[in-house]
């Protein structure tokens, strides 16, 4: 059985309305490859990047910096 509305919480709980209009995503060319020579990876229509997540140039300065990365899983990250 459905709730009684509550007008207290009116000013404090927002929701969006069922069928709302939402902003579409950004998309790219179909059928991109990763810039990188010699990958074949094709990269989604929603990445922007020119390069896929095993190339992306940020990716691999971190990597190259000792920082944590996103494929350090585990205990034994910290002794990457």
């Amino acid at each position: 059985m459905p709730q009684p509305h509550r007008p207290e919480l009116s000013e404090s709980v927002t929701a969006d309305l069922v069928g709302a209009p939402r902003r579409t995503p950004r998309t790219f060319r179909p059928g991109r490859t990763c810039a990188a020579a010699g990958c074949l990876t094709r990269l989604s229509i929603y990445n922007g990047a020119k390069h896929c997540a095993a190339h992306n140039p940020k990716h691999l300065r971190m990597a190259a910096t000792g920082a944590p990365t996103d494929t350090m899983i585990g205990p034994d990250a910290s002794a990457a």
